[in-house]
Order: C-alpha cells, then sequence, then structure tokens
C-alpha cells in the first residue's frame, strides 16, 4: 500500500504551534497551492489550499523557527483522514497531510517580500542569506548521522544559519 502525498506551496499564514498535554509539540498550518488548470470560459481556476501537519520534534521547530506566512516550501507526508465529533455533537470528516518533509524553496529574503512586503521573520544582523540547497543538505546530513528510526533532537549547537 502506498500513501503518499508531495506538495509545493505557499504557507496562507504563519505556523500554528501548540503544546499537546504530554508536552509534544505539533506545527499545522495550511499550504495554498495554484490550480494549472482552467474553467470552461478560460479563467484560471482558484488555488487549492492544503491542510498539513507536523508532529516530529525537528519539523516542528523548523516551522516554529524559520517558516512564515507566503514561505514556499515543498511537503512530504502522507495523507490522513479522520473523523471527530463536533461540539454540536455532529459527526464530522477532516483530511490533513501530516508531513514527514520540508524543504525551502525560496530564500528567507523572497518569503519577506511575498508576506504583504513586511518582514515577519527574524533576522540576525551581519548575516546574509545562505542558499536554501545548503542549508538542506546540512540539515539532512546532520539527520543521517541519527539513526532515522528514532526521532530525536538535533544537537543543541547545530544551528540553521538564516
Amino acid at each position: 500500500m502506498l500513501n503518499k502525498v508531495l506538495l509545493i506551496g505557499r504557507l496562507t499564514t504563519d505556523p500554528v504551534i501548540k503544546a499537546l498535554p504530554s508536552g509534544k509539540r505539533v506545527a499545522n498550518f495550511t499550504l495554498a497551492i495554484d490550480n494549472p488548470g482552467k474553467d470552461q470560459s478560460g479563467a484560471p481556476l482558484p488555488a487549492d489550499f492544503i491542510d498539513c501537519v507536523a508532529y516530529s520534534d525537528n519539523l516542528v521547530r523548523l516551522l516554529d523557527l524559520y517558516v512564515r506566512k507566503g514561505r514556499l516550501i515543498f511537503a512530504e507526508g502522507r495523507l490522513r483522514i479522520r473523523s471527530y465529533t463536533d461540539r454540536n455533537g455532529i459527526r464530522r470528516r477532516t483530511s490533513e497531510v501530516v508531513l514527514s518533509t520540508i524543504q525551502f524553496l525560496d530564500s528567507k529574503k523572497d518569503a519577506q517580500q511575498s508576506s504583504t512586503g513586511v518582514s515577519t521573520g527574524s533576522s540576525v544582523k551581519g548575516t546574509e542569506d545562505v542558499d536554501a540547497m545548503d542549508i538542506l543538505n546540512e540539515v539532512e546530513s546532520k539527520l543521517q548521522e541519527q539513526d532515522s528510526d528514532d526521532l530525536v533532537d538535533l544537537d543543541e549547537n547545530f544551528d540553521v544559519p538564516f
């Protein structure tokens, strides 16, 4: 069986980070994904909005520190459809993508410009933006050093340089 979702899109809002009663943190956000199709009149179709959730400590930390509204990311995960009962006692279903990997597809500067021209990300004075692929390669090499089956935190000394 295969359940794999690959998405490229921009965040519609900053990720919402919540703490579970167990102390584990969870990140939720929505990706806006351009729809390449056109309707019968030739007008472009509206974007698709996909809800995403991250449970991995490493992903939650990256989302919390470096991802803001308007940031273009590649997200990989699995589709989950779950049921719940709302406050009115009505049974509801929702779908979301449970993330296993994210990659930044734009620079921090590009993301800040695309989010209404207002800088919402944190920045350190005197540093330059680093190519996203360099950061991803560094993060991936650090993660490969660890056992891939265990969810463990990155070293406290490991800093993402943007």
